[in-house]
């Protein structure tokens, strides 16, 4: 069931998005990354903002957790949760690098 994260699970990914994403270490994000990870089976944890359509969000939600992954709805309203919806709307931290 998709639901909003608790503020202690998408803060920890968050900053693990973002150091993954300065390391260029197994992070993808944007629709088309994120699409491709989902098909190799790549996404341990899918980050969706709140902005993103229902649809959509539930789309990755049913498609990373039938490979075992998880996936936090991140609130928009926050500091953090902006800082990740203007530039991706959608990123995974991933189990191995997809090129």
């Amino acid at each position: 069931m998709l639901s909003y994260a608790r503020e202690t699970d998408f803060t920890r990914s968050l900053d693990d998005f973002f150091a993954r994403l300065r390391d260029g270490d197994r992070v993808a994000y944007g629709s088309d990354d994120i699409d491709r990870a989902v098909e190799y089976g790549a996404v341990d944890t899918a980050l969706v903002s709140a902005d993103v359509p229902v649809q959509r969000r539930t789309e990755i939600e049913s498609d990373v957790a039938e490979q075992g992954g998880e996936t936090l709805v991140v609130p928009d309203d926050g500091e953090r949760g902006a800082r990740f919806a203007e530039p991706f709307e959608v990123g995974g931290l991933l189990r191995y690098q997809v090129e």
